[in-house]
C-alpha cells in the first residue's frame, strides 16, 4: 500500500514486492551465494521472455525504454528503498546480459568478431565489419523504438506524439 493523492492505493511492481518481516543478514560467502542465485534467475526469466517474443508465443509490448524505466522506479520508490534498490539490480542485469548479445556495436558483437577472428586466423574484412556494424545499429535502433513507442503507449501520449508530426 502507498499513501498518495486519493488516499492508499495498492501498486503491482513487475514481480517485486516490499520485503517480507525483516532483512536477514548473511555472511559474505553466503550473500555471493544468494547474489549468484537472483542473478541467475533475472537472466533466466530475461532470456525466456526473449525467446517468447522471438518465437511469437509473447508479445513485445513489454519491452520498456527509458520513459517506462523511469516511471516504474518512480513506483518502486514509492514502495520501499530495498525494492529500488531491488530493481536497479534488475535493471543492470538486464541491460549487461542485452549488451552481452551478439549485435554489431555491443560488447557481444565484439566478442562475436574476436571468435570469427580468433577462427579464421585473420581479421574480418573492413566491409564485412561496416556490414556488420550497421546491422546492430537497424537491430539496437528497432529495438529502441519498440521501447519507446511501448512506453508512450502506456503513457497515452500516442495522439499527442503524432500530432507533432502530423
Amino acid at each position: 500500500m502507498v499513501e498518495g493523492i486519493g488516499g492508499k492505493q495498492t501498486i503491482g511492481v513487475i514481480g517485486l514486492r516490499p520485503p517480507q518481516g525483516t532483512l536477514e543478514r548473511r555472511g559474505p560467502g553466503e550473500a555471493l551465494i544468494a547474489a549468484t542465485g537472483a542473478t541467475y534467475n533475472i537472466v533466466e526469466v530475461t532470456l525466456v521472455y526473449l525467446g517468447n517474443v522471438i518465437t511469437g508465443r509473447a508479445s513485445a509490448d513489454q519491452l520498456s525504454g527509458p520513459l517506462g524505466i523511469a516511471g516504474a522506479a518512480s513506483d518502486v520508490a514509492r514502495v520501499s528503498i530495498i525494492a529500488l534498490i531491488q530493481f536497479a539490480a534488475i535493471i543492470s542485469v538486464a541491460l549487461g546480459l542485452f549488451n552481452l548479445f551478439p549485435i554489431p556495436l555491443l560488447d557481444g558483437g565484439h566478442l562475436l568478431f574476436y571468435a570469427l577472428e580468433a577462427l579464421r586466423g585473420r581479421p574480418l574484412s573492413e566491409r564485412a565489419q561496416e556490414l556488420g556494424f550497421r546491422f546492430g545499429m537497424l537491430v539496437v535502433i528497432t529495438i529502441f523504438v519498440v521501447a519507446t513507442f511501448n512506453d508512450v503507449s502506456r503513457l497515452g501520449l500516442v495522439g499527442f506524439v503524432s500530432g507533432l508530426f502530423g
